[in-house]
């Protein structure tokens, strides 16, 4: 009879000790799916920047070629309105040098004549 309690005792011990053991398993598990939760989570997080610092990436060089372009086209501009005035001045030198020659030739023939 002592013997059956023995067992008895044994069996119930191995019974408390494997069912302790399933419920640290269970935590375990449980623990590591949570686990799992946050680190997918952190790396969607993470992906989600690294997107985002992309896209403002893409957005900053967008960004600098606009200038670059709107500088370039004012640049152009500046250029073609002094190549305008250098034209314009050329012109009216020419006109006035057209003018003082007429000039001179009127003067020279007035002379001639008189």
């Amino acid at each position: 009879m002592e013997e059956e309690r023995r067992e008895s005792s044994r069996l119930a011990e191995a019974e408390r000790r494997s069912a302790e053991d399933a419920e640290d398993r269970k935590r375990e598990d449980q623990s590591r799916r949570e686990e799992k939760i946050r680190c997918d989570e952190e790396i969607r997080r993470d992906e989600e920047r690294r997107k985002e610092d992309e896209e403002e990436r893409r957005d900053d060089e967008r960004r600098a070629a606009d200038e670059r372009r709107a500088a370039d086209e004012r640049r152009a501009a500046d250029e073609r309105r002094a190549a305008d005035e250098r034209r314009a001045a050329d012109d009216r030198r020419k006109i006035d040098d057209d003018r003082r020659r007429e000039d001179d030739r009127r003067r020279d023939d007035d002379r001639r004549r008189e």
